[in-house]
């Protein structure tokens, strides 16, 4: 079976997105030539990958209203699967009106995962670690299990959310080169830490994110 394929260098997929605005659209909306996106998430420019990706099983983790659905469609990507989870069933109902997703399920990030281990070759998460944002230890553990060795996970951080977790991320960072039992005997790739960027620019003065992102390997042999 084919997969969709995504070469994109690394400073075009940091560039960040939502830094203009159009008067046209509805309060608290903001634009781009490639995006529309409330001030919920970050920039979704993350969504090409800094390395060549085989997107064939693809989880969008705090999905939101669907805009990394949307993103991926603009990008050309046509993957084999295209799941959503989200804790919001108002928000799940609006990724399944985008009709891009393949399913649209209710789920609380942070507690274990209804999906089985390896279900995915990515996982994108965007926006959903900030402010009162889901415990990183649990969560990036689960995305572990569930991403397929050689899987990629990227995600966004509010930067005062990552200063008032920076011990619990360190932690759990830490113990994912180790094969943990409770990861499925994987471990994490080198983790690769984007520059601070403006969180939603002319919107909220102050705020900033980083992308991180890793790549999931298999455990090493004993």
């Amino acid at each position: 079976h084919s997969s969709c394929v995504l070469r994109v260098p690394v400073n075009i997929f940091l560039s960040p997105l939502g830094s203009r605005f159009s008067h046209s659209l509805p309060p608290w909306t903001c634009t781009t030539h490639t995006a529309a996106c409330t001030p919920t998430p970050p920039p979704l420019s993350f969504l090409v990958v800094p390395h060549t990706v085989h997107l064939q099983r693809v989880l969008d983790a705090g999905a939101g209203s669907g805009l990394v659905g949307v993103e991926l469609s603009r990008a050309g990507a046509a993957c084999l699967r295209l799941d959503a989870v989200d804790i919001s069933p108002v928000m799940l109902e609006q990724c399944r009106e985008k009709g891009m997703y393949t399913s649209a399920t209710e789920m609380v990030l942070g507690e274990e995962m209804d999906m089985p281990t390896d279900s995915y070759d990515v996982i994108l998460c965007c926006g959903t670690f900030s402010r009162s944002g889901p415990a990183p230890s649990n969560t990036l553990l689960e995305f572990m299990r569930v991403t397929a060795p050689s899987g990629w996970v990227l995600f966004t951080v509010r930067d005062d959310y990552h200063r008032a977790n920076e011990e619990a991320f360190a932690v759990v960072f830490d113990s994912l080169l180790v094969s943990p039992a409770h990861a499925h005997g994987k471990r994490r790739g080198e983790l690769h830490q984007s520059e601070l960027r403006p969180y939603l620019p002319g919107v909220e003065k102050g705020a900033f994110y980083r992308l991180w992102w890793f790549q999931v390997l298999p455990g090493v042999s004993e």
